[in-house]
């Protein structure tokens, strides 16, 4: 009865299993099986069976170890999805150590970058990207803001790989571990070169027309 119940469907399979464990011939058996728990719940049950031998009634005997990996197997369920979510951002992402070194970066950090995961490991962003056009005091308050455990946002011009530069968004937030120590941070950036030309662009024109308003005015 506890079988049919704690089995249901897969009942005749597992206890199945169960009686191919006796003839092991000395292999260790390892596994997973399903069980539904008295409120209706499913736990993945993890296995691992060792066959004792023949005892001395003359029956073989098997010890099996099961231990509940659901909450794992959850676990790394979600990380997975989250790893997806990462790695198809459309956004670059990059993750820095407290000292300021790329511990991972996903593939639109590369596309925006030019510079490869393995190219961006170990490396300090500014030894990437920097450009040269904001000042020392620019980064200064970057690092003083995110160091004191705030969200820093603005627009940073970067450098690609190639030498061409970049107009970026970027928003950069600090990571705690479970003791409640900064240990990393985490940096979205978003290219808006193009709105940026866009507005410049605009600008431009709006010049021009008022610089032709006020030759109309002179004559």
């Amino acid at each position: 009865k506890w079988a049919e119940l704690a089995y249901g469907a897969d009942q005749a399979q597992v206890l199945a299993g169960i009686d191919q464990l006796y003839e092991l011939d000395g292999r260790i058996d390892e596994g997973e099986f399903i069980v539904t728990c008295k409120d209706g719940s499913k736990r993945i049950w993890e296995f691992s069976s060792t066959p004792l031998g023949q005892l001395p009634d003359g029956r073989r005997g098997v010890i099996s170890i099961a231990v509940d990996s659901t909450e794992r197997r959850q676990a790394e369920k979600q990380l997975h999805l989250q790893s997806i979510a990462l790695n198809a951002a459309a956004n670059g992402i990059v993750i820095i150590d407290i000292d300021g070194n790329v511990e991972w970066a996903n593939p639109a950090f590369s596309r925006l970058t030019g510079y490869s995961l393995s190219e961006a490991l170990g490396k300090n962003p500014r030894d990437l990207v920097k450009s040269g056009v904001h000042d020392k005091a620019f980064y200064t308050k970057l690092w003083r803001t995110i160091l004191s455990g705030n969200v820093w946002r603005g627009e940073l011009i970067n450098k690609r790989k190639n030498g061409e530069l970049y107009y970026e968004e970027e928003a950069i937030t600090p990571v705690w571990n479970e003791a409640g120590i900064m240990t990393h941070f985490i940096a979205i950036k978003q290219d808006i070169t193009q709105r940026k030309q866009v507005e410049k662009e605009r600008e431009q024109l709006l010049e021009q027309v008022q610089q032709q308003a006020e030759q109309m005015n002179q004559i």
